[in-house]
């Protein structure tokens, strides 16, 4: 499903690479984008709230405040 995605968004011209990476998730993907010569880093996210992620932590803001890339944040919605 991931490489179909990237598929379609090459097919309207856009260059898009699909990746599938284990490891600990925001070093990771600051690691991989580094590497890449990333333009922009997207991400899905849950939206919990300042709550959860003052308790928990978050991916999405470990990623944001540790990357000079730009990061587009898309909700998830409920499902």
């Amino acid at each position: 499903m991931l490489h179909s995605h990237a598929e379609a968004i090459r097919n309207d011209g856009i260059e898009a690479t699909a990746l599938l990476i284990q490891g600990a998730i925001a070093e990771t993907i600051l690691r991989e984008a580094k590497r890449l010569a990333t333009d922009l880093i997207v991400m899905g996210t849950h939206g919990r709230g300042a709550m959860f992620n003052l308790v928990v932590g978050s991916v999405s803001h470990a990623v944001l405040r540790d990357t000079p890339i730009p990061v587009l944040l898309v909700p998830l919605g409920k499902r």
